[in-house]
C-alpha cells in the first residue's frame, strides 16, 4: 500500500508518541521512589521473599532488597512466608515475621515502633549504646532499654509479649505501667483492661529465636536444647511451620539426650510444653542457598573479532542473599592457569578479553551455616572462544535494480535513490558511480552514514555503473558488492501495453469479461491514472481508474470507439510523465436471426417453384444466406449470398432436385462482427398430401386475408387493426400472436375467424409479424404467418385482399 506523504507523516508521529508514553509507563512501573534527604536511621540487613516499604509522603509500595537504606518514618510489612531483619544505626536489631507490620519513628531520645500487626521483636542486647526501645500497639505501649522482646498480634486479637532478656515496662490504656521481667510472658486480652503477666519455667536454650541456618543440602540437622527444671516433668517439644501450631511438623518428649531433627527449607516455630505450661515461642529459618545461573555468553559460544580484543559481556541471575559476585576467567577448564577474578555487586560485567578459549563462573558471597559466615558458592563451568571475525561479505545493491531504467522527468524532480543491504559490521559505506562496468572513471564517490542515498546530481541519458564497499568502526573495508548497472531514459511518456492500438471488441466480450488495461510499472512510488474517452481530446471521459496497479479490468463499456491514456502520479499528486494516446472499438455483435419459413423438416411437394426463405429482422446491416445440399452424407454447397433483407426466393427460374436441402442465415454487424449461425433443413419431393398455396405440405393452415404479406398499414384514420383469415371447416378456435420479430408482443385465442387490435401503442414503425394457428379438429393443421409495417403519417386507405380462391364464412 502506498501513504501519502501526510499520511506518513502522522503514522509517523503517532509511532513517535507510542514509543515515547511506552518508554514512560514502563520507567514509571521500574524507578525507584524517590524519599528525598530524609535521615537514613538503618538498612536491611536480612529478607527473604517478599518485603515491602512505603514512605511517609506516599502512598505506593516497593519492593525492597538486601542492604536497602531505610528512613525515619518508613512502614515496612512482610508478606506471606517473608522474613525480615532490620538493623538501626545504633546496633538495635529488629525482626519481623511474615504477614506482619511495624512504622519506625526515630527521636533523639528513644526509638518509637508502630506495631499493626504480625510479630516483631525488638532485640537491643547487643548494642554499644542502644536507646530506648517504645513499641506501639493500639493502647498499650512496651517500652525496653538493654534486651530483648518480642509483641505477637493477630488482627482484633490478644496481644502477647514476651521478654526473653531484660526488662520491660507496659502501659495499656493510659494506666499505671507494669513490669515485665526476663523469661516473663504477659497477654493483653482484645478489650480487656487487665494484663496478666507469668513466668515461664521453661526455658529454651537453643536454636535461638530468629536464627538462620544456610546450607547448600536438601535438609539440615537441627540441635534442639532446652533448660530442664527438676520441678517439671513430662517435657514434650513441639516443631511446626504455623506460629499458631495449626499443624506441627514433629512432637517429641524431651529426656536427657539433646534431640536432632533434619528439616528442609523453611521457616520454622518451636516450643516446650509440660501440662499446661507452654514456653515463649522461638522462630528459626532454614535456608538453602543456591548457586547462581550463567546467562551470556552461552556454553561453547563462539565470538567473532575483527580486533585484538573483543569486549565481552557476562551476566548471570541474581542471588538475593549474596553481598557481591565473584567472576572468574581461565585459560582452564579446573581454573588452574592465567585465572582473572572480578568482583562486582552486580548480576552483570563487561570485560576486554584477547582472541582465545576461555572458561568463566561465578560465585556468590552468601551466609553459610548458622553463624552466618560468608564464602563463594560457585555457579557450573562455562566456556567460550574469541576468533578471528569471518570474511566479511558484500554488501547486497536492492535499487536501483540492475538493468533498470529510470526518466529524467522523474529523476530531475525526485531524485534517484539508491539503497542496499546493512550488516551490523559496518559503520560507514563507500558509495561509487561509474558510466564504466570497469569503474575507470568515477563520476561520484562519497562516504555515507547508512545504506541509503538519494542522487540529487542531474544524470544525462546514457548507461550508468554503480557499487557499495561497507567499512567497520576500524577502517575495515568489506569485500565490493557487484556492479549493477541502470539507464537514463530522456523520454517523457512511458510504455502501455494492452489493448493495442485499434483492437475490436465485442460487446458481448466486454460486458462478460471486460477490457483488459496494462502499462508499464515505473520503479517510483507514485499511483497510475487511467483515463478512457470517447473522443480523442479527452473531453467526454469515462469514470477514471487510479491506483498502484500497473493493470486494470474495466467492464463498463458499451459500443463505440474509445481513447485511452496512464498518468504517472507522484505522492505529492503531480502528474510527470504519461503513455501516448491509443484507441480501440467495442463493436456491437448482431443478435442470431430466427428462421421462419420454410420450417424445419418442413416437406415440399412442388419441385417447380421457387421457395421464399424468411427470418427475422435482427437490426443487422447485412445477412449472409448459405444454401446445400445433403446426399449420401455429403453437402454440397449450392449458394452463399449476402442480403440486405431478411427474405430471399430461390430459384429465380429453374426447378428443384429432390433430396433434402439445408440452409442457415448469420446477422452481420459493422467490421465484418457475425452472429451464430442458425441451421434448418427442409425436403423436396412428391407428396401425397393435401398442398396449400403450393408449398407446404404438413397440414392444413388458416390462409391470413388481411393485412397481406408485407402490406404497409396506414393508422392515421384508425383506432384498430382488424386481422382476419379464411374460415377452415370444423375449426372452433383459433390462436392468434403478433411479434416485433424479437419476441412475442401479443397472444390470444378466438372462435372467430378475426381479431381486432385497440392497443396500437404497442406498435410502431418497426417490422411485425402476426401468426394463426388453428387448435382444434380432425383434419392436420399448422400455423400460417405474415408481416407489416405501420406508418403512423402516410394517408392510405386500407385495402382488403381477398385471395381468390378463399371467401368469408359465416
Amino acid at each position: 500500500m502506498n501513504y501519502s506523504r501526510n499520511e506518513k507523516f502522522w503514522i509517523v508521529i503517532q509511532l513517535a508518541l507510542l514509543f515515547v508514553f511506552s518508554g514512560l509507563l514502563y520507567y514509571d512501573l521500574n524507578k525507584r521512589l524517590d524519599a528525598g534527604d530524609g535521615k537514613i536511621i538503618g538498612t536491611i540487613t536480612f529478607k527473604q521473599r517478599t518485603v515491602q516499604r512505603k514512605y511517609s509522603s506516599r502512598v505506593v509500595w516497593e519492593d525492597m532488597e538486601q542492604s536497602f537504606p531505610l528512613r525515619n518514618r518508613d512502614s515496612i510489612r512482610t508478606a506471606n512466608a517473608a522474613d525480615a531483619e532490620i538493623t538501626l544505626n545504633d546496633g538495635t536489631k529488629i525482626n519481623l515475621s511474615e504477614n506482619s507490620m511495624i512504622l519506625l519513628n526515630l527521636d533523639d531520645e528513644k526509638t518509637n515502633i508502630d506495631f499493626a500487626y504480625g510479630s516483631v521483636s525488638a532485640n537491643s542486647s547487643d548494642s554499644q549504646s542502644p536507646s530506648k526501645i517504645s513499641i506501639q500497639s493500639g493502647d498499650t505501649a512496651v517500652t525496653v532499654g538493654s534486651g530483648d522482646v518480642k509483641l505477637s498480634k493477630e488482627e482484633n486479637k490478644e496481644l502477647s509479649i514476651a521478654v526473653q532478656k531484660g526488662e520491660a515496662q507496659v502501659v495499656s490504656s493510659g494506666k499505671e505501667s507494669l513490669k515485665i521481667g526476663s523469661d516473663e510472658k504477659a497477654v493483653l486480652g482484645a478489650g480487656s483492661e487487665k494484663i496478666e503477666i507469668k513466668k515461664s519455667e521453661l526455658k529454651l536454650v537453643s536454636p535461638s529465636d530468629h536464627s538462620r541456618f544456610f546450607t547448600t543440602a536438601a535438609s539440615v540437622p537441627i540441635q534442639f536444647e532446652v533448660q530442664k527444671d527438676s520441678s517439671l516433668s513430662d517435657l514434650k517439644l513441639e516443631v511446626s511451620n504455623s506460629s499458631q501450631f495449626k499443624q506441627t511438623v514433629a512432637v517429641q518428649a524431651i529426656t536427657d539426650k539433646p534431640y536432632s531433627l533434619s528439616l528442609k527449607e523453611g521457616i520454622y516455630y518451636w516450643r516446650v510444653l509440660s501440662g499446661k505450661e507452654v514456653s515463649i515461642v522461638r522462630k528459626f529459618s532454614v535456608i538453602r542457598n543456591v548457586p547462581v545461573n550463567l546467562i551470556s555468553p552461552g556454553n561453547n559460544v563462539k565470538l567473532k573479532s575483527a580486533n585484538e580484543n573483543a569486549y565481552v559481556s557476562f551476566s548471570w541471575t541474581k542471588n538475593d542473599l549474596a553481598s557481591n559476585y565473584k567472576l572468574d576467567i581461565s585459560s582452564s577448564s579446573d581454573f588452574s592457569s592465567n585465572l582473572q577474578s572480578t568482583t562486582s555487586v552486580t548480576h552483570s560485567l563487561s570485560l576486554s578479553l584477547p582472541k582465545g578459549k576461555y572458561y568463566w563462573r561465578v560465585g556468590a558471597s552468601v551466609p553459610q551455616g548458622e553463624v552466618n559466615t560468608r564464602s563463594y558458592l560457585n555457579s557450573i563451568v562455562s566456556s567460550f572462544e574469541i576468533t578471528e571475525e569471518d570474511k566479511r561479505k558484500p554488501p547486497t545493491l536492492f535499487n536501483p535494480a540492475h538493468k533498470s531504467s529510470a526518466y529524467t522527468a522523474l529523476v530531475e524532480k525526485k531524485g534517484l535513490p539508491f539503497n542496499w543491504s546493512k550488516d551490523s559490521y559496518s559503520l560507514s559505506y563507500e558509495f561509487f558511480l561509474s558510466n564504466s562496468s570497469q569503474f575507470d572513471s568515477i563520476l561520484l564517490q562519497k562516504t555515507l552514514p547508512g545504506n541509503f542515498f538519494e542522487l540529487k546530481e542531474k544524470l544525462k541519458p546514457g548507461i550508468y555503473y554503480w557499487k557499495v564497499i561497507g567499512k567497520s568502526k576500524e577502517g575495515i573495508e568489506s569485500e565490493s558488492s557487484s556492479a549493477n548497472s541502470f539507464e537514463i531514459k530522456d523520454i517523457q511518456s512511458f510504455r502501455s501495453f494492452s489493448p493495442e492500438s485499434d483492437a475490436n471488441y465485442s460487446l458481448p466480450e466486454v460486458t462478460a469479461n471486460g477490457v483488459s488495461f496494462s502499462w508499464e510499472k515505473l520503479p517510483f512510488l507514485g499511483n497510475y491514472q487511467l483515463q478512457i474517452a470517447e473522443d480523442p481530446g479527452f473531453t467526454k471521459q469515462l469514470k477514471p481508474s487510479f491506483g498502484a496497479n500497473t493493470k486494470v479490468i474495466r467492464k463498463d463499456i458499451s459500443a463505440g470507439l474509445y481513447y485511452w491514456r496512464v498518468f504517472f502520479v507522484n505522492e505529492s499528486g503531480e502528474t510527470l510523465l504519461s503513455t501516448k494516446e491509443q484507441s480501440f472499438v467495442v463493436r456491437y455483435l448482431p443478435e442470431d436471426p430466427k428462421p421462419y419459413s420454410p420450417k424445419n423438416n418442413i416437406v415440399l411437394a412442388d419441385t417447380s417453384k421457387s421457395v421464399l426463405f424468411q427470418w427475422s429482422r435482427t437490426g443487422a446491416l447485412q445477412y449472409e444466406f448459405r444454401l446445400s445440399k445433403k446426399s449420401n452424407g455429403k453437402k454440397t454447397e449450392i449458394l452463399t449470398k449476402n442480403i440486405n433483407e431478411n427474405e430471399y426466393s430461390y430459384p429465380e427460374s429453374g426447378t428443384w432436385e429432390n433430396g433434402e436441402y439445408e440452409w442457415s442465415v448469420t446477422s452481420l454487424g459493422e467490421g465484418g462482427v457475425k452472429s451464430k449461425s442458425v441451421v434448418s433443413r427442409f425436403f423436396v419431393g412428391e407428396s401425397t398430401e393435401r398442398n396449400i398455396s403450393g408449398s407446404l405440405v404438413e397440414g392444413i393452415g388458416a390462409e391470413l386475408i388481411y393485412p397481406i404479406n408485407g402490406q404497409i398499414v396506414n393508422l392515421t384514420h384508425s383506432s384498430s387493426i382488424r386481422f382476419r383469415w379464411a374460415v377452415l371447416p370444423g375449426i372452433k378456435k383459433y390462436k392468434f400472436s403478433l411479434s416485433d420479430g424479437k419476441k412475442e408482443i401479443l397472444s390470444v385465442q378466438t372462435g372467430k375467424p378475426e381479431y381486432v387490435l385497440n392497443k396500437l401503442d404497442v406498435l410502431d414503425s418497426k417490422e411485425f409479424r402476426w401468426t394463426v394457428v388453428p387448435l382444434d379438429g380432425d383434419t392436420p393443421s399448422s400455423e400460417k404467418s405474415g408481416t407489416f409495417r405501420v406508418e403512423l403519417d402516410a394517408i392510405k386507405e386500407e385495402v382488403e385482399v381477398l385471395s381468390p380462391d378463399v371467401q368469408y364464412g359465416e
